[in-house]
């Protein structure tokens, strides 16, 4: 079979074309698309206004997240999404301005404020090269904001590094004895 978005050579069985990353409908899901788009019926992906983020978001698709789309109100200045994958933390995506896009996970733990948390939160902050992490009390509950900033055009390679150390950066934050420790119950 052939992809129909470059027209290179691929394997029948593919699910994502492995020179450009265009998503590959076959078979009867292909049919069901078809006919889903006739209906008037689009893809969360093609209602994104942003070609930077519609090229993130198709990006991350390729890696097994669900795009979900939040509906822009007329106050609303900026699109975001929220993504979410079976293996790794669940993100949002907000543009902040075109070119500058905000990666963010919110976590929160029933545990209380303490020195060690915060200690740990900045030694974990100290070796983690592109995100940072920001606690905040409220209720008595902490809350962990871990963000990182993706600046620029959408570029295949660098934004596969970029999100390739995010996720590196979440599961060293997760897989940390002390994180168990202070926000698991």
């Amino acid at each position: 079979m052939f992809c129909e978005k470059c027209g290179k050579k691929i394997s029948d069985d593919s699910a994502f074309c492995e020179f450009c990353g265009q998503k590959i409908e076959c078979g009867e899901k292909k049919e069901n698309l078809s006919l889903e788009k006739k209906k008037g019926q689009k893809k969360e992906n093609d209602q994104i206004a942003s070609d930077n983020l519609k090229q993130i978001a198709n990006h991350l698709e390729f890696l097994g997240y669900e795009i979900h789309r939040n509906e822009l109100t007329e106050k609303d200045k900026r699109e975001s999404l929220f993504v979410n994958h079976p293996d790794n933390l669940n993100l949002t995506i907000l543009e902040m301005l075109p070119n500058f896009i905000i990666f963010r996970t919110l976590m929160a733990t029933e545990k209380k404020p303490s020195a060690k948390i915060d200690a740990f939160l900045n030694d974990m902050n100290k070796n983690f090269l592109i995100s940072k992490i920001y606690r905040e009390v409220e209720d008595n509950k902490v809350y962990l904001r871990i963000e990182s900033v993706y600046i620029g055009d959408y570029v295949k390679d660098i934004f596969g590094r970029f999100i390739d150390m995010n996720i590196r950066e979440h599961s060293q934050l997760r897989a940390s004895d002390d994180f168990g420790n202070l926000f698991v119950d």
